[in-house]
């Protein structure tokens, strides 16, 4: 490789590191709800005794993959994104066909590289990575965080019957709503419930634009994994208002 090449790729990655000295996004504002987020279907299910379930954040994951392509590939690095920021409710009956849940997570809580995650994924971890700033530049000229602070997802069954069903999952992000087919495994335990499954996605097909630099010679993927964990636990009608969005 020519040193010409070799000194503009060390100043893409200077640029990113640069990056994250500026001002990041504004920090998780998960205590307050979309505006248009539907608390009140779930706080007037459980008034009347229906089975309605808080997501319980502590024990649900969301991981993003995001992969590097381009001819210069092997000068960046893959990418584990992550939040256990999720909250939302599920209305489950007897009758799954008259399910139905409504999740969403603030982009802002949304971590890049942690190292637990990149060694589980096999990717590799090296120092001159600047986490901060990849998460920094995602934030601001990817997700365009300010502008679409949230990701919010609406699910229904589809199809089949536990512990394998197909999800009909309305996903809004980027300010672009998307319709998709989610295969996923459900089981009901004592007063939970666990769901999870995985799933592609392309940034451009929510209106993002991927990383790419150099020409295109190094950019991330279009195509992103994800793979979740969501457990939720029944709620009663008495708390229920109390911490609801």
């Amino acid at each position: 490789m020519g040193a010409c090449v070799v000194r503009r790729v060390l100043a893409a990655l200077l640029a990113l590191s640069l990056a994250g000295c500026a001002p990041a996004p504004p920090p998780s504002q998960h205590a307050v709800a979309p505006a248009n987020f539907p608390a009140s279907i779930y706080r007037q299910a459980a008034a009347r005794g229906e089975p309605a379930y808080r997501i319980d954040g502590a024990d649900s994951l969301l991981l993003i993959y995001a992969y590097r392509g381009g001819t210069l590939a092997a000068f960046g690095h893959d990418h584990v994104i992550s939040t256990r920021d999720v909250h939302g409710y599920a209305l489950i009956p007897k009758a799954l066909a008259a399910a139905r849940a409504d999740l969403y997570f603030p982009v802002a809580a949304l971590q890049v590289d942690e190292p637990h995650w990149l060694k589980r994924a096999g990717f590799a971890q090296s120092a001159a990575v600047d986490s901060a700033g990849t998460r920094h530049h995602m934030l601001r000229d990817v997700l365009q965080a300010r502008r679409y602070p949230y990701v919010q997802i609406h699910a229904v069954p589809l199809s089949g019957a536990p512990p394998r069903l197909t999800l009909r999952v309305a996903l809004t992000l980027h300010g672009v709503t998307r319709t998709l087919q989610i295969p996923v495994g459900f089981t009901r335990n004592g007063r939970g419930f666990l769901v999870q499954g995985e799933f592609n996605v392309r940034q451009t097909d929510f209106g993002m634009t991927p990383y790419s630099t150099l020409g295109g010679a190094l950019v991330v993927k279009d195509r992103l994994h994800i793979t979740f964990r969501l457990r939720g636990e029944r709620v009663s009608p008495a708390p229920f208002g109390s911490d609801a969005p």
